[in-house]
């Protein structure tokens, strides 16, 4: 099928995913009329972002409004306290397709609630290194799976008349440099592995908008790529929406006008009239170039429904129950049960009474990665609070760090860094725990230098000494009774400050100070009772199961940096002594990658793999520990054994190189681990599950021909376990003879499936030629060669028991 007939099948279907949205003709001819009555100067005012960094500006004369935008991959992080819904990849660990479509939908509705018309998400670049800052926001390392998640997440968002923009555009798969680095990587590699996502976003979710990436691709900046924009995009997928800028991502005017941006964000710093008005008049830029810009923004909003009634949807909570319900339902969904040896788990509440949770991911909630991905939600459950919150009235979880309650503190913001001046606004908080995702303290409208006194008293039981702490970002300080016991007043990212003090068992006056300066803003306070390392290990000695929560955060994995790879050395060192001295640890892991397993795997008995999962992160780890809810998660990223298995290990290097080479081509993830005949640790698509299953009876019959053949494959699954559960079936292909280098195996699909004990049901697929071809970059075409196709079936891409073959 030709391009041009590929567009004009787009366009009339563009609003299909949108509920009652506008007609797309008229839409387009509504667009036209607003654009034949704006002049030049608003046309290139219109193209260049808008009045707050996040909008689109509006028109008044013409009746055009403002449009808002928030970033999203996971929660609407930028109009105050929102749901936290777990990252992208725990969503892609679920390996269900549905529930993608219900976060869809669960966002619209966020963004309903605040007056928003564009999610800035999801984000569908592909995990390529376990370095990678932002992997936490994707859907895992194969193109098969982002796609099959990220088709009904922007159904179910566009369903709500809320707009999605799939980012980044494209091969944006590190952060280190990231507006320097150029990927080096050949079409067959893009089109094979990082196009089919953004692929399937645009011809199948009709995407309203696509965000460019801040990388170069192949030494020219995604922002004016002629081939990613123009010819990729535009011409031969029909994406007839709106594509913007990454936020500072544009780096000329012209070179952005002619390469296919269509608005650039969140200001036109080169898309704008001072730097087009001359190159329109002269020529050099043609005004249609500029008219189809501003026509495919106006067109995409009206479609939306965005110009006669209001975004805001008043019957929707801001603070909405359905939301922590969906967040809780999502967690229990992507996390993966990694290890369980001789069945430790699920705990047993009638034997396990003294439980310890430890470790620095323990308290407060670790429910997500840094940057764009993060949101500030109006409550976190952290494991502690959750393990606690399921046990038995007979049983005690201990936490060695937690901290005891401050009461009632007098809390007095100051719109100034130094706490001058009457503060602006004060209150009564039960905690000091905070993070001001945009930098607002409360009662402030501007984002930046502000500072906060929290003042309390505390009565311990006991006179001793006391140990204080602060984690934050910006300055902190605490005086106990007068002194000075922490000083860190000064800028710094997130730093963890530990002071101590004689506190008496009676009222001592404890004035906690902090200030923010720029970015965002954490400020936690805690105190506790002094305790010896070697007092510690004694007490976790005693205990019936102790739960080490380990890995990384928000300041440690997140945009803008890459990390180091594996587990900080402290954890390491913490869990192999803990684990010497009572065998019954098991060790939950937040991380968007795999972490180092020298040292400790072969002596913990079990090990939960909880990403980052949003907001309800500790009572979804509670429910599976105690077996309330069985594991169904499945790894969407392949753990290496150790970092230099990685198929990208050779080319992938935080360092300040220029280029970025994709040697390894379309040998990432599991395909790499297949061709080298490498083992990893846990391969792509593995998950334990408390119960059992069998596939069998495995059939491939093919139908139609032409254009229209198809191959299905049918299999039986039965529950043969004693409990219920629900098991992720997967469907592998290989092409046996090819006249180029393909992978062994690839997945061409998967269906999750929920029963009861002894139950059976029956899974079926259908590949097309599509799923059967690889890109031949001669023809600029998909090519399925005639031959031998081997079919694999199982439950991760190297427990495969149901094997067969067909030719085509």
């Amino acid at each position: 099928m030709k391009p041009a007939i590929i567009l004009g099948l787009l366009v009339g279907t563009f609003c299909a995913s949108l509920c009652s949205a506008v007609p797309y003709d008229k839409a387009d001819q509504r667009a036209l009329e607003l654009l034949n009555k704006m002049t030049l100067e608003e046309k290139l005012s219109y193209i260049g972002g808008g009045n707050t960094a996040l909008d689109i500006k509006p028109i008044p004369r013409l009746g055009i409004p403002q449009i808002i935008m928030s970033d999203g991959p996971s929660g609407v992080r930028c109009y105050g306290p929102a749901a936290a819904l777990p990252g992208g990849l725990t969503l892609a660990a679920s390996w269900d397709k549905q529930l993608a479509h219900e976060y869809g939908v669960i966002m619209g509705k966020e963004a309903r609630a605040r007056g928003v018309h564009i999610m800035l998400g999801p984000g569908v670049n592909i995990t390529r290194s376990p370095m990678a800052g932002r992997s936490f926001e994707y859907f895992g390392e194969d193109p098969y799976l982002a796609s099959e998640i990220t088709v009904p997440w922007i159904n179910g968002l566009q369903s709500q008349e809320v707009l999605a923009t799939v980012k980044h555009f494209a091969a944006n798969n590190q952060e280190w440099d990231r507006n320097g680095v150029s990927s080096e990587v050949d079409e067959r590699t893009l089109r094979e592995i990082y196009f089919p996502a953004f692929e399937a976003a645009v011809i199948r979710a009709h995407t309203g908008c696509v965000m460019d990436s801040y990388n170069l691709v192949n030494g020219k900046h995604a922002s004016e790529n002629d081939f990613l924009q123009n010819q990729v995009l535009k011409k031969e997928w029909g994406f007839n929406g709106i594509l913007m800028s990454d936020w500072g991502a544009a780096h000329s005017a012209i070179g952005c006008a002619l390469g296919g941006l269509d608005l650039e964000m969140p200001s036109g710093a080169f898309m704008n009239e001072a730097n087009l008005k001359e190159a329109v008049l002269s020529g050099k830029v043609p005004e249609r170039i500029i008219n189809d810009k501003v026509r495919r923004i106006l067109r995409t909003c009206i479609a939306a429904n965005f110009f006669d009634r209001p975004q805001t949807l008043s019957n929707i909570p801001k603070d909405n129950p359905a939301s922590d319900a969906f967040a809780l339902k999502g967690a229990r969904e992507g996390i993966v049960l990694l290890k369980n040896s001789k069945n430790f788990l699920p705990l047993d509440r009638n034997k396990v009474k003294q439980i310890a949770v430890v470790g620095p991911n323990a308290h407060p909630a670790v429910f997500s990665g840094g940057g764009s991905g993060y949101t500030s939600p109006f409550r976190a459950v952290s494991i502690f609070d959750g393990i606690k919150s399921v046990v038995s009235n007979s049983s005690t979880v201990s936490y060695a760090s937690a901290s005891l309650p401050i009461g009632t503190a007098v809390m007095e913001v100051f719109d100034n860094k130094l706490l001058e001046g009457k503060p602006v606004y004060t209150t009564k908080a039960e905690a000091i725990d905070y993070h001001w995702t945009n930098g607002n303290g409360p009662g402030l409208s501007k984002g930046d230098n502000f500072s906060v006194r929290w003042t309390f008293t505390a009565h311990p039981k006991k006179t001793g000494v006391y140990e204080v702490s602060t984690n934050s970002d910006d300055g902190a300080r605490v005086f106990v009774n007068g002194k000075k016991v922490i000083d860190n007043w000064t800028d710094h990212a997130t730093t963890r400050d530990i002071g101590s003090a004689r506190l008496e068992a009676k009222d001592n006056l404890i004035v906690v100070e902090y200030y923010q300066g720029a970015g965002e803003s954490v400020m936690q306070f805690g105190w506790r009772p002094f305790v010896t390392a070697d007092e510690q290990l004694a007490g976790l000695a005693k205990m019936d199961a102790v739960v080490y929560c380990a890995g990384l955060n928000d300041q440690m994995e997140g945009e803008g940096h890459d990390h180091a790879y594996g587990l900080p050395a402290a954890q390491l060192m913490e869990i192999q002594k803990i684990a010497t001295i009572n065998p019954n640890i098991i060790v939950v892991i937040n991380s968007g990658c795999a972490m180092s397993w020298d040292g400790w795997l072969d002596k913990v008995p079990a090990v939960l793999q909880a990403w980052y999962p949003g907001q309800q992160v500790g009572r979804a780890v509670a429910d599976i520990l105690f077996g309330d809810v069985n594991p169904s998660g499945k790894l969407p990223v392949s753990f290496e054994k150790r970092q230099q298995d990685n198929p990208t290990y050779p080319y992938y290097s935080i360092t300040n190189k220029q280029t970025t080479p994709y040697t390894e081509g379309i040998f990432v993830g599991y395909r790499g681990f297949d061709k080298k005949n490498v083992k990893p640790m846990f391969p792509f698509g593995y998950g334990l599950s408390y119960t059992s299953f069998k596939l069998s009876n495995m059939k491939i019959t093919q139908q139609g021909i032409g254009a229209e053949r198809k191959v299905l494959v049918s299999c039986k699954l039965t529950n043969t376990g004693k409990r219920a559960g629900a098991e992720v079936v997967q469907l592998y292909i290989g092409d046996a003879k090819c006249s180029v280098p393909r992978p062994i195996r690839e997945l061409k699909g998967f269906e999750k499936k929920p029963l009861e004990p002894g139950k059976s049901t029956q899974v079926s697929f259908t590949l097309s030629k599509r799923d059967l071809s690889f890109y031949d970059v001669k023809s600029h075409s998909w090519v399925a060669e005639p031959g031998l196709f081997n079919v694999y079936v199982g439950n991760s891409s190297r427990n495969l028991p149901l094997r067969g073959s067909f030719n085509w």
